[in-house]
């Protein structure tokens, strides 16, 4: 009489997770398993695009309350360049999408009509080079783009002066202008023939001059100068999506470097420098406007900040009396705003001595002295 050898199921079961762990750590000991790469993503070999590192997002604390000025009228696109102990708002559109002829001159105490424009602008930009204030493009009728940059004295002196501004190389609009190191900038826009990819750079003794190219074209990017580099951030890319590069652009060779990645992507948002910090201020995302605020602390950290009181894009943002100003813009229902807030830092933490601090407890042990 045979006996037959009887083998629980169980055993196929230990025996097959053991094959499986032997499997597993073979490969990965003897190196022919998947590894982890702990290099940052720019830096990784290959013949694909090369992707930005990943920022380390923070958050910066404080409020935007309702500044006690206001603008004279609801306006979006319109420019603002620092004068002195005031911000010069120049042109931008009103209700019903006029176009505002008056320069203000908006202090701290209030708002004070300077000029009147003889050909009204909007949707252009404004720097200030030397002591002279320029205007940059814009629009003086829907549709008409102009290619001057012309001395905002000069428009607003209702008069005909042959040859006082000079001109770019292709009328331009919803472009950013940025001003450092002695020259100026206008980057991206949109042209006649759509969105651009363009940077132009010029000194205050020279002519406009075609510079550098943008990876790709943006219209209402922001852009700044910032620790000696050109910032360029966020856009409408040519089919009126929204983007999300940060780029930075070195002012000696022109080449410009994706170097992060805005938390969302944002077009059409105010920018300004505050506290050795980079501010990007609310914008159009494809929800619509927001309230969102970005602190650009340096090429991989990005802050949040704090929202505005409502969602706004088109606004434009400035240092005035050491404070930081964001108002104006179109609101969730398209219409101009008139409204100004002024970011308010937190309050300093009461800094507690170590002879005020309450004695440390001692941990329980479980085991008496």
């Amino acid at each position: 009489m045979s006996r037959h050898l009887r083998v629980r199921p169980r055993f196929y079961l230990v025996l097959a997770v053991a094959a499986a762990g032997l499997t597993y750590v073979g490969w990965t000991v003897l190196g022919h398993g998947p590894r982890v790469s702990h290099r940052p993503p720019s830096s990784r070999r290959g013949s694909g695009p090369v992707v930005p590192p990943r920022a380390q997002y923070t958050k910066v604390e404080g409020t935007f309350q309702r500044a006690p000025s206001q603008l004279p009228l609801p306006l979006n696109d319109f420019a603002a360049v620092a004068q002195p102990g005031a911000e010069a708002i120049i042109g931008g559109y009103t209700r019903g999408g006029r176009i505002n002829p008056l320069i203000y001159d908006l202090t701290g105490h209030g708002v004070v009509a300077e000029a009147r424009m003889s050909r009204p602008h909007a949707n252009g930009g404004a720097v200030k080079l030397g002591s002279e204030v320029l205007y940059v493009g814009g629009s003086h009728r829907p549709g008409m783009l102009s290619a001057r940059i012309q001395p905002v004295e000069w428009i607003a002196a209702n008069r005909s002066a042959p040859g006082k501004y000079q001109s770019l190389s292709r009328p331009l609009a919803a472009m950013a202008t940025a001003v450092g190191g002695g020259a100026a900038f206008a980057v991206g826009g949109r042209l006649p023939q759509g969105a651009s990819n363009l940077i132009y750079r010029w000194h205050a003794t020279g002519s406009p001059r075609l510079w550098a190219h943008l990876p790709r074209a943006l219209i209402h990017p922001a852009a700044a100068i910032f620790h000696g580099t050109l910032w360029v951030v966020g856009g409408f890319t040519p089919q009126l999506g929204y983007a999300d590069a940060i780029y930075a652009v070195n002012l000696r060779s022109g080449r410009a470097t994706r170097v992060a990645t805005l938390p969302v992507p944002t077009a059409h948002a105010a920018v300004a420098q505050f506290n050795g910090r980079l501010w990007i201020l609310g914008g159009k995302t494809p929800q619509g406007p927001t309230r969102h605020t970005w602190v650009i602390q340096g090429p991989h950290t990005i802050a949040s900040g704090p929202r505005l009181p409502m969602a706004v894009a088109g606004a434009n943002a400035f240092v005035l009396d050491h404070r930081l100003w964001v108002g104006g813009g179109q609101g969730a229902s398209g219409q101009p705003l008139q409204r100004l807030w002024w970011y308010v830092p937190p309050a300093p933490r009461p800094h507690r001595s170590r002879s005020s601090a309450p004695p440390a407890r001692r941990a329980q042990t479980g085991y008496s002295s």
